[in-house]
């Protein structure tokens, strides 16, 4: 069995921070909370991790985390949590995504901690999928049922629109 990748979670408010865990730890990840970013930065990080970073906090807000653990030699996935807009959080995306990190989602607080669950559910299918190799990125059957049966799959569906015509030709 493959070893998940641990997540870290840095929120300071202390309550939104346990509830986060508490969902996390559910999904039988490694976990470990810090509601201080000087303190998350001062820790052994591993070289690979997921962080789940609250952008706005008091000591240092996710911006600054964000620069900082970009001069670091780490592979971190960020799920950026923010308690304003989408352009905050559209804003953070963009700079993480400079430096080279992936941005798994964003989440507007409060958070739907059922929607959040799932998502943490599918980082396991993600990171089962990668480690399938760089030439095949395919889920074995198991993982598309549970995938399914947990609701973990959306479907976007493109209209076909006949220009000349602007009829509807399917979807």
């Amino acid at each position: 069995m493959m070893t998940k990748t641990p997540i870290y979670i840095l929120d300071d408010d202390e309550q939104y921070s346990s509830l986060l865990h508490t969902v996390v730890k559910r999904k039988d990840y490694p976990v470990i909370s810090n509601t201080s970013a000087s303190s998350f930065l001062s820790a052994n990080l591993p070289d690979s991790f997921v962080l789940i970073l609250d952008l706005i906090m008091p000591e240092m807000d996710g911006i600054e985390v964000i620069r900082a653990l970009a001069s670091r030699d780490c592979n971190v996935s960020l799920l950026l949590i923010s308690g304003f807009d989408d352009r905050v959080l559209h804003s953070a995306q963009q700079l993480a995504e400079a430096h080279k990190m992936e941005v798994l989602g964003c989440f507007t607080k409060p958070i739907n901690i059922h929607e959040f669950g799932h998502f943490i559910s599918a980082i396991d299918i993600r990171e089962n999928a990668s480690s399938l190799g760089h030439s095949s990125k395919q889920l074995t059957l198991g993982q598309l049922i549970e995938a399914l049966e947990e609701k973990q799959l959306v479907l976007h569906y493109q209209p076909q629109i006949d220009l000349k015509t602007n009829t509807l030709l399917g979807y």
